[in-house]
């Protein structure tokens, strides 16, 4: 967890956005078109070993806000 906010505050000391909301043109209801692409294009079993549902990539999409 330290590791994880000390690198989100260097990306925000070089005013990088962390979060996908620190980009205005990505609204929060558009997070389901995401996850809808992702189904769309096939990636229904993200991660090295396809372990990755897409509710679990929502659930992280959803975070990532």
């Amino acid at each position: 967890e330290a590791a994880i906010q000390k690198t989100e505050a260097f990306f925000n000391s070089l005013d990088i956005p962390t979060r996908i909301g620190d980009y205005e043109e990505v609204k929060k209801e558009e997070l389901k078109d995401i996850v809808a692409n992702l189904e769309k294009h096939g990636m229904v079993a993200l991660s090295e070993p396809g372990e990755l549902t897409l509710d679990v990539a929502e659930r992280i999409i959803e975070n990532a806000y």
